[in-house]
């Protein structure tokens, strides 16, 4: 390690690095293709853990445009109906929009509607539940 100054007379001395080899190479000391291996670890904390939907009631068998509002959503989130991912595009800070096909709620009953963020740690919010009714 080549160092700018005397060590020995002052410590901080060592902050000065004009060149490191190691191995025989020249290390890049402003670590400019430096990527951090550690993940962050508040990285879940863009995932919303409540979320809400509008609306929560559907007919069965047609197909529904459902707002999931929940804070921090971000483009790379994806709604799922009960654990199948939708179409979803990102309609603003705190909320997405996802496409139901008709296929997918062709039955009367209760589905669980959650925001799962791909790579998170907290890989998927608490669910919502929307209620589908039976086609009149």
């Amino acid at each position: 390690m080549l160092i700018e100054g005397d060590p020995l007379k002052d410590i901080w001395a060592t902050q000065n690095v004009k060149m490191l080899i190691m191995d025989g190479k020249v290390v890049d000391t402003a670590f400019s293709k430096y990527k951090n291996p550690i993940p962050s670890s508040d990285a879940y904390q863009t995932l919303p853990r409540e979320i809400a939907i509008s609306p929560d009631v559907a007919t069965q068998g047609s197909r529904t445009v459902v707002k999931v509002t929940g804070r921090g959503m971000w483009p790379y989130h994806v709604v799922m109906l009960n654990g199948e991912p939708l179409e979803t595009k990102l309609a603003g800070r705190n909320q997405l929009e996802a496409v139901i096909p008709s296929e997918a709620i062709a039955n009367a009953g209760t589905y669980r509607l959650t925001v799962r963020s791909p790579g998170e740690s907290y890989p998927e919010s608490n669910p919502a539940r929307l209620v589908v009714r039976f086609k009149p």
